[in-house]
């Protein structure tokens, strides 16, 4: 009785599938180790107010490009807060800072439509962006923000 021969195409499929989570693997640790550290977070500090005040303490006036005013979290009412999650990210407190259904929604979304109409962003992703990336739209960006 002849055994059955094993088609090639097994392999050939499983070799190039190897070779391609390989290579997706190798680039994504490339760019990991291109990345900040997190602790710039801890430092940072963002552009606030100058105030220009009077010998006796009184304000002259103020300078500013954009008129930021440092508040603790614990200040900030949480109406304000459930405004901004809700907006933004509504899911904000449910997830750990990334949201992949939402990702490639808007991955199908954008390949549908030829071209990038949707970013499916977290609020942490988009401060990742602000702070250490670039506005720029690609996947690159997409995964270092990730």
């Amino acid at each position: 009785m002849k055994s059955p021969k094993k088609s090639p195409s097994f392999s050939i499929i499983f070799l190039g599938a190897s070779v391609g989570v390989g290579i997706l693997l190798g680039l994504i640790m490339s760019m990991y180790y291109n990345l900040p550290e997190i602790k710039i977070l801890e430092e940072h500090r963002p552009n606030v107010v100058t105030k220009i005040l009077a010998e006796d303490g009184t304000l002259i006036t103020e300078l500013f490009r954009e008129k930021r005013i440092w508040v603790d979290y614990a200040d900030i009412p949480e109406n304000l807060k459930k405004a901004i999650t809700d907006t933004e990210d509504h899911t904000f407190f449910h997830h750990r800072g990334i949201r992949f259904m939402s990702i490639l929604r808007a991955l199908i979304v954008d390949i549908r439509l030829g071209r990038i109409a949707q970013g499916g962003s977290t609020i942490t992703q988009q401060l990742a962006k602000t702070l250490f990336l670039s506005p720029e739209k690609n996947i690159t960006r997409k995964i270092k923000e990730a």
